[in-house]
């Protein structure tokens, strides 16, 4: 299989005009036969989550690269503890050394890591994460409704349950062509509430990421971002991640566990 990996994070109206740094983050490494990719958007209310949310994107990274194998062997509620918990510790470390309470790096995260034709998919908080499989882009995971608009869950232990975490293999997904991962700015734009659905506008993002290269398509989503989304429809930060996958491997359908065809299931 061969990767190919981009994405950017734009500042947002509301804190250009604080003259604030953006609280998004984004982070992403192929190499070989492995690629990850992870979004965090950091609290607003939290006056150093930009750095919270640039330590966690580039550990999860790191953790999957280093745990693969475990985490995706690993029962979901070990594989949540052990993720919260690495994350945890890369976080006490940044307020140690920032000398800031740890709440002032509170984040949310998304992820998506790749090891052979095996996948592991993270989501706690707010954003969104989709999947082009054939000629159609599925919602894999969203934002849990909650009471009120303006809560969400952070990076934390006490919220590790809330993790969401997906594994599978893609050779049971056989027409799967790529991931996008993007955060709540951005869904104004890439996401219906009403029909449910994703901005077919998507597809061509990704067709243009097959032709070009990640610095060429990375200059293009920010030139695109600031004049379609941030400047019309909203004053958040706003980021994009898109992963494609192009495979000439024979597909052959594989079985796990106690023997049940695996597809993107939500693990417990």
């Amino acid at each position: 299989m061969k990767f190919k990996v981009c994405g950017v994070s734009v500042r947002g109206r509301s804190h250009e005009i604080e003259n604030s740094p953006c609280q998004d983050s984004i982070f992403y490494k192929s190499y070989g036969n492995k690629s990850f990719i992870a979004l965090g958007d950091g609290a607003g209310s939290k006056k150093f989550s930009q750095i919270g949310s640039k330590v966690i994107t580039s550990q999860i990274c790191d953790i999957l690269n280093r745990n693969f194998d475990y985490i995706y062997r690993a029962k979901a509620s070990e594989a949540k503890e052990f993720i919260i918990s690495k994350l945890w510790d890369s976080l006490q470390e940044q307020a140690i050394k920032k000398e800031v309470a740890i709440n002032e790096l509170s984040s949310t995260l998304m992820f998506i890591g790749i090891k052979n034709s095996k996948v592991i998919i993270g989501h706690l908080g707010d954003g969104m994460i989709c999947m082009k499989k054939g000629d159609k882009i599925e919602i894999l995971s969203k934002s849990e409704e909650r009471e009120y608009s303006n809560m969400t869950y952070f990076v934390s232990p006490k919220n590790t349950t809330k993790l969401n975490l997906f594994k599978g293999g893609l050779e049971v997904l056989k027409l799967v062509k790529g991931f996008f991962l993007f955060t709540d700015g951005c869904e104004n734009f890439l996401y219906s509430k009403r029909l449910n659905n994703i901005n077919p506008i998507l597809n061509e993002v990704l067709e243009f990421l097959n032709k070009k290269s990640e610095k060429q398509v990375n200059k293009q989503l920010k030139i695109s971002i600031n004049s379609c989304i941030r400047e019309k429809k909203t004053f958040d930060d706003c980021s994009l991640g898109i992963l494609s996958i192009n495979s000439n491997k024979k597909v052959v359908r594989i079985n796990r566990g106690i023997g049940r065809k695996i597809k993107y299931r939500k693990s417990a």
